[in-house]
């Protein structure tokens, strides 16, 4: 699905400003609570069935804001995405990779 020139003169001011921009990752359900709790959900079809690595990435993100993120499939139910596990250490490893990759090429 592309993008409308709003949106993309949106997301170009975004990136200047330093903000990650994507459309990727994001959960499947955005929930929230009439006591008026929030959380995120992301459906899969079973329990075999992996998270794609940009949503590890913003679910490790909005995990550090105390936002809770829920992997749901008919195998296991409702669990909750752990931020201190491997996915943090991916996570950080690959920031590190594009940060240096770039301070490289703007030398």
């Amino acid at each position: 699905m592309g993008i409308n020139r709003p949106e993309a003169e949106a997301k170009a001011e975004l990136k200047r400003r330093g903000w990650e921009v994507t459309r990727k990752g994001f959960p499947d359900y955005i929930c929230y609570h009439r006591d008026g709790s929030l959380a995120f959900v992301e459906v899969k079809p079973d329990g075999r069935a992996p998270l794609k690595w940009s949503q590890h990435k913003l679910f490790f993100v909005l995990a550090r804001y105390g936002i809770p993120v829920f992997r749901w499939d008919p195998d296991e139910g409702l669990v909750l995405f752990q931020s201190g596990t491997e996915f943090k250490r991916r996570w950080q490893n690959e920031t590190e990779r594009v940060y240096h990759r770039r301070r490289a090429s703007s030398s």
